[in-house]
């Protein structure tokens, strides 16, 4: 090996100059924790209830024992709101280097990937971004987090400027495990918050939470967030409910679809606004209506919560998401069937009374509208309802028909002229076969006459 390596190299007519790009940190401070990024000023408690599930999911990773506890509690003049776990808490070094480092979290680093290696107790975990936090400063004027993490000591952090150092004090009394964030408003903020404003925000965001959240307002009355049942099973509403499951691994997912009727017979579709709701870990997202087709969302509503691996990617407010190409598709199938499954359920139903024939025929129109045939598969053809299946396979046929120069192979028989129009299931291949079949059976007839 050579013991020294002497650079002979010269630029020809180059002359190096380092530039590079530089963060003002105080204005991406402020973008991260301003109006532009999150348009809803009660974000806030949104992210610290899930920095606070996370915290307790890992801890419950650790002890299989332990039950996790969330609180989220107003003072008696709404100049405080204050939210507290039992989680994992915060050492001085997990502080360091999570903490404080903007757009870096724990729960996508390579260090709870190693913790979170048995499969049977794999948790998914919410924060991805890091910059949760920041949001509080939307209505704060000082935040204080109080936080000790089991066999470390505890920690007072008070943080009156986000650009600025923080006031670090160590607690000499023992306080418990977990962590608990306060949040001191502005004098602006006081008087526009409301307790029961945000109970209503929580109520929509949190509701499938798989642990409870407890809500104190300043009149120090309790109510218990989360936990409530994605299958519709609490609504008890006038007419007929049907309800269907979406085929999932992991997540969870349902359709709701109502009917009207009257004393003797179902006579029409109830309607229904909203599309479907998708959650993540409990979490709502966003409200979607390109998941169900066009002419069904005037009447079934949805809600699935996606966990694991079959979440999508999120927008950086975590308002919305980003499908693949592949998890696109699986959902649209999987709530395409989901249709299938309460547009059955309804028509069993209704032959459990008879119906005028008007009334039959105008809801068995209303259900077959629901099925545009360039989305039916074989799958869900072959699962469909055999009156609603029969009108698909007749609007099919009558654009057959009507376009009948893209599907008249007869004529091409040495060109690729069948796999060009895309119709490639096999109920749309016997539709477009038994035309041509026609086409060609009266060719030589009228020939001949």
């Amino acid at each position: 090996l050579f013991t020294a390596v002497v650079i002979e190299i010269e630029p020809l007519g180059y002359r190096p100059i380092d530039f590079k790009f530089s963060v003002d940190t105080s204005a991406a401070l402020q973008l991260f924790m301003g109006n532009t990024l999150y348009k809803d000023r009660r974000v806030f408690l949104r992210e610290l209830v899930q920095n606070a599930v996370d915290a307790c999911n890992l801890r419950k990773l650790k002890e299989p024992g332990y039950s996790p506890a969330i609180r989220l509690a107003f003072n008696a003049d709404i100049s405080q709101i204050t939210v507290s776990d039992n989680g994992i808490g915060m050492s001085r070094q997990w502080i360091e280097k999570y903490f404080l480092n903007i757009g870096l979290s724990f729960y996508q680093s390579a260090e709870i990937a190693n913790i979170n290696r048995d499969q049977n107790l794999q948790f998914s975990f919410i924060s991805r971004f890091g910059i949760g936090f920041l949001s509080s400063f939307l209505v704060a004027d000082k935040i204080i987090v109080t936080t000790r993490k089991a066999g470390s000591d505890g920690l007072v952090i008070t943080i009156s400027r986000v650009d600025d150092y923080f006031d670090v004090r160590v607690v000499e009394e023992a306080i418990p495990v977990g962590t608990e964030v306060t949040v001191h408003l502005k004098d602006s903020q006081i008087s526009y918050c409301r307790s029961m404003e945000y109970l209503g925000y929580l109520k929509t965001n949190v509701r499938f939470l798989s642990m409870p959240v407890t809500f104190v307002d300043e009149n120090a009355r309790t109510s218990i967030l989360g936990q409530e049942p994605m299958d519709y099973s609490e609504e008890a509403l006038y007419g007929t409910k049907c309800v269907a499951r979406l085929n999932y691994h992991k997540s969870r997912g349902y359709l709701l679809l109502r009917a009207l009727e009257n004393y003797q017979y179902i006579y029409d579709l109830d309607t229904a606004q909203g599309g479907i709701s998708v959650f993540q870990d409990g979490i709502f997202i966003d409200q979607v209506q390109h998941l169900l087709p066009d002419s069904a969302a005037a009447y079934i509503t949805g809600r699935i919560n996606l966990v694991g691996d079959e979440k999508c990617e999120l927008s950086m407010d975590r308002n919305h998401l980003y499908w693949s190409k592949d998890q696109l598709a699986a959902t649209r199938h999987s709530v395409m069937m989901g249709v299938v499954t309460l547009v059955n359920d309804l028509l069993a139903k209704t032959e459990e009374r008879s119906l005028p024939d008007n009334v039959r025929s105008n809801l068995h129109r209303k259900l077959a509208a629901f099925f545009d045939f360039n989305d039916v598969d074989d799958a869900i053809y072959d699962s469909l309802n055999a009156d609603i299946r029969q009108r698909v396979q007749e609007k099919f046929r009558l654009f057959v028909r009507a376009n009948r120069f893209q599907f008249d192979l007869a004529r091409h028989r040495n060109s690729n002229a069948d796999s060009s129009h895309g119709y490639i299931h096999d109920w749309q291949q016997r539709v477009i076969n038994r035309f041509i079949h026609k086409r060609t059976a009266a060719g030589p007839k009228q020939q001949a006459n």
